[in-house]
């Protein structure tokens, strides 16, 4: 079925390109050329590895709908028109923009031509009718045909609407520009161009998330075609094509220009794709720019239609003679062989056999004979022992949804889930699967080194949560129990920095601890809404504010005193002084909290925040001599993920609180920085501080504590009670004489 889908999509694309220029030129021989051009494009050759992005026929199929559509309005028109958008808009929603984009420039190019012929016309000249204005019939068609492809469109649309609002699911421009052609991609041909190859650039290097880069030479018999059709063509609408062609290569470029794939021109302009991405509905959902360039390989086609036709109208061939027509006959011929022998391409995709029927595995056999539930298998597409996108194939045996798989876009929290499952089966990822409802989970065995299935194992045995189902070879399919989260066991505090700058961004940390003994985990789409009151001290009138907050969760939170660190972003006010801020809320994930604190608002803030490590043990010799090191045991304990690199100071003080000697760098020496602390894991590290020589004796005070390097912001640490620590005192030391 797929391959007769691709296959079919070279067809179908020739042939609607056909006959919408024969249509348009009324020569069989200008739509044979367009056809070929269209069908055999670079932008086709190379993505044949994306059967979605092949499936270009139903555009030119759209388009000669819309067109008989507007000149005879038929219901049989409306119909087709309905259908193949709806085909197109199926198979690609990026080519469904387009199409839409597509129709609506049509129609304005239309209504602005009717314009044009009537204000050219001269009432006086009774031989030139006035322009007949747009048919009342062709009017009522196209808002019928909208309301028709709202409705017919809408149910696949949906989900997408549902992820965007659940999810996020939004394009950057930063996110376009790796997607974005570039003009050197204009003069490159496909790799492997049979006539091309050897006399322009080929490259299939792959850039952005392993793509090749698209090669997009329009052809030189192409280019000479267009540039005569829009020379000596006849009919207005080879204008709307040109400018269709002019617009699809400007926008294929991106947000910016490139001249070649990662080299930027140096030039401080935003191309008219980003004033489109800050306006049109849709933009904000788009990747790939470069996928425009099907619109300008379309056009091209159908002005090198208009081309060849100019040429078979040319005089010498123009006679109704044999030799006329003869030689006619094989100019088009030699024409339309030059395009196919330009666009001649070995393929450079390769064909993949994969299972089917009897050789589908037995384990997803037996999960299509199962209950619809929630399945993820491990390890997760892209870990070590993947990617393997041959578990998202095979899911269409038995249609279980999962929390993993591949796609364009990525969830904002799929890495907390890789991150938690690359532990399997750790309690943390235990509960974690149970929060997002999965059934079962099916393990193939073999993708684990030797070791590490071997601690998975003997993990499994001891589970309480997870029994193995059933047993095919390597591939073990378990059923996880269900479980129900209650957030009793939380105990949320929060730090809000003393001062804030006025009418500025000011951060409030939460602070979720785990009393329980299990862990707490939340749903992906679930989020804080939170209701934040600033209250001038003193109550003067007009210096009370109230706004929603809203903010992501960690998915879990460790048991037994692990903390989570939830920042939750704010406005201060603009008016200076001090305020009572208050933050709570009721019923949400986290239960019903609130935090209140005094805020200074004025010119300066604290840039401390607080993290989920605690320093949870330590050993300081108690003597000590100049000139001499003393060792300091430090044992750090991970309360939760830590997302960033954190660097660890030790101090020894005199009684005035000046430091007298230090030492600050990664915990074991940069073995175990805190990027890679585990949740739940304790971490020990010695540190040899220094005791300067000709320090006096007396006793003395050690301290420790985190900072990030990069700014030297204080890291706040959590005592056992979640409550930051901007230092701790580790005891005194005795400098002897």
């Amino acid at each position: 079925g797929y391959n007769v889908a691709l296959f079919l999509s070279f067809v179908l694309s020739g042939f609607g390109a056909y006959l919408l220029t024969l249509r348009l030129t009324r020569s069989p021989a200008a739509g044979l050329a367009a056809g070929a051009i269209f069908a055999f494009s670079s932008y086709r050759m190379t993505n044949l590895a994306q059967a979605q992005l092949l499936t270009t026929q139903w555009m030119p199929f759209a388009l000669l709908s819309l067109y008989l559509l507007l000149r005879t309005p038929r219901p049989r028109h409306l119909v087709t028109f309905v259908l193949f958008f709806w085909l197109q808009a199926l198979s690609s929603f990026y080519y469904a923009i387009l199409l839409a984009l597509t129709v609506l420039a049509f129609l304005a190019f239309e209504l602005i031509a009717w314009f044009w012929r009537r204000s050219k016309h001269r009432a006086s000249d009774a031989e030139r009718p006035i322009p007949a204005a747009p048919r009342r019939s062709s009017i009522l068609y196209l808002l019928l045909a909208a309301g028709c492809l709202v409705l017919l469109i809408l149910p696949f649309a949906l989900p997408y609407f549902q992820v965007q609002q659940e999810l996020g699911f939004e394009r950057t421009l930063a996110d376009n520009e790796p997607f974005s052609a570039s003009l050197r991609q204009y003069l490159m041909v496909p790799p492997r161009s049979v006539v091309l190859g050897s006399l322009l650039p080929s490259d299939d290097t792959p850039i952005a998330g392993g793509y090749p880069v698209d090669a997009l030479f329009p052809g030189l018999v192409a280019l000479a075609l267009a540039l005569w059709g829009l020379v000596r063509g006849q009919g207005r609408t080879r204008w709307f094509f040109a400018l269709l062609l002019l617009a699809a290569f400007v926008l294929s470029l991106g947000p910016r220009l490139y001249l070649a794939p990662g080299q930027p021109a140096s030039l401080d302009l935003s191309l008219p794709y980003a004033w489109l991405y800050a306006i049109v509905p849709g933009f904000k959902a788009l990747r790939a720019p470069g996928r425009f360039s099907v619109l300008a390989m379309l056009s091209l086609s159908v002005l090198a239609g208009f081309g060849l036709e100019a040429l078979l109208r040319a005089k010498w061939l123009a006679g109704e003679s044999k030799r006329a027509r003869r030689i006619g006959l094989l100019l088009a011929s030699c024409l339309v062989l030059a395009v196919v022998l330009e666009s001649l391409v070995w393929p450079a995709a390769n064909a993949e056999p994969v299972p089917v029927g009897d050789q589908v595995p037995p384990a997803y056999r037996w999960l299509a004979e199962q209950p619809a539930s929630a399945l993820l298998e491990l390890p997760m597409a892209f870990t070590p022992g993947g990617p393997r996108l041959d578990c998202q194939y095979l899911s269409t045996y038995h249609w279980h949804t999962t929390p993993d798989g591949y796609s364009g876009f990525v969830p904002p929290k799929h890495g907390q889930i890789v991150y938690e499952m690359e532990r399997f089966p750790s309690e943390r990822s235990t509960s974690l699967l149970q929060a997002l409802d999965v059934d079962y989970v099916l393990v193939h065995t073999d993708r684990y080194s030797t070791e590490r299935w071997s601690e998975m194992d003997a993990a499994l045995v001891q589970s309480g949560d997870l029994t193995l189902a059933e047993a095919f070879g390597p591939d073990q399919v378990y059923r996880l129990q269900s479980r129900t989260f209650d957030p009793g066991n939380l105990e949320i505090g929060g730090y809000l920095p003393a001062r804030a700058v006025s009418d500025q961004p000011y951060t409030v940390y939460l602070i979720a601890l785990n009393r329980g003994a299990r862990s707490h985990a939340t749903q992906p789409t679930d989020l804080i809404h939170a209701t934040a009151s600033w209250e001038m001290v003193g109550g003067q009138a007009g210096t009370s504010q109230e706004s929603r907050i809203q903010a992501d969760l960690p998915l879990v939170i460790s048991p037994d005193g692990g903390a989570a660190v939830i920042p939750l972003p704010l406005a201060a006010p603009a008016i200076p002084g001090a305020y009572r801020l208050a933050i709570h809320e009721q019923d949400g994930p986290l239960g019903s909290w609130q935090v209140e604190a005094v805020v200074e608002v004025g010119e300066g803030q604290d840039d401390a925040f607080p993290a989920p490590a605690q320093l949870l043990a330590w050993t300081v010799s108690e003597k000590g001599r100049a000139n001499e090191p003393v060792a300091v045991d430090l044992t750090w304990r991970a309360l939760g993920k830590i997302d960033a690199y954190y660097s660890v100071y030790v101090k020894l003080l005199d009684d005035q609180g000046n430091a007298i000697a230090s030492w600050d760098g990664q915990p074991q020496d940069g073995d175990a920085p805190t990027l890679l602390w585990a949740p739940g894991a304790t971490i020990e590290d010695r540190v040899s501080l220094l005791v300067p020589a000709g320090t006096p004796a007396g006793e003395y005070t050690v301290e420790a504590g985190m900072y990030r390097a990069d700014d030297l912001a204080r890291v706040l640490t959590l005592d056992a009670d979640g409550i930051p620590l901007e230092r701790v005192v580790l005891g005194a030391l005795q400098i002897e004489p």
